[in-house]
């Protein structure tokens, strides 16, 4: 959305937030959008606040006053919809099976943003509500309880997370396949 308006006018809008239409959604978006150009290791606030015209502290006023709540924003925008609790099926592991599979296909959309989704998929905030209230459901269907489901959780949360984070994270910047010669 950002990148459509400045290829455009060859420059980012400029005014105040309200006046150019900035909202939290637009934000993420934008957000996303340059993760998905420049890496994560490649994304700043301050370029950010940039494609959108804006002052840093504006993009804090609207996701909240740390990078780490934009993360959040950002992994829900793409965790948030993958099912709904209608979706669920009888059988629990062909709801978890659908579950994985919904989500590899929304991080492959966006792999630059696989390494900040477990991280924030583990912290259970509230932005990433639906997913995490899919997969409880699923393992109390499954006969979890207690403690026991807090481990089947964090394994499930760990192994959906891990595996695709290893799928589409970047390749080490530095010595790529030196550890197969120390073998």
């Amino acid at each position: 959305m950002v990148a459509k308006a400045k290829a455009r006018s060859g420059k980012a809008p400029v005014g105040r937030p309200a006046q150019i239409g900035l909202t939290r959604e637009r934000i993420v978006d934008a957000a996303i959008a340059l993760i998905d150009e420049k890496g994560l290791a490649g994304f700043s606030m301050r370029e950010l606040s940039r494609a959108l015209g804006v002052y840093p502290a504006t993009i804090y006023w609207h996701v909240g006053n740390a990078k780490e709540y934009l993360f959040a924003e950002i992994a829900a925008a793409i965790t948030s919809n993958l099912m709904t609790v209608d979706e669920m099926h009888a059988d629990w592991r062909e709801t978890l099976r659908i579950l994985f599979h919904r989500y590899r296909d929304a991080v492959g959309k966006h792999p630059n943003v696989a390494q900040l989704l477990g991280a924030e998929l583990k912290s259970n905030g509230l932005p990433n509500a639906p997913i995490v209230e899919i997969v409880l459901r699923t393992l109390k269907q499954a006969g979890y309880g207690g403690q026991l489901l807090v481990d089947a959780f964090n394994a499930v949360i760990g192994g959906l997370a891990g595996y695709v984070t290893m799928e589409f994270g970047p390749a080490p910047p530095d010595g790529e396949g030196e550890w197969a010669q120390i073998m």
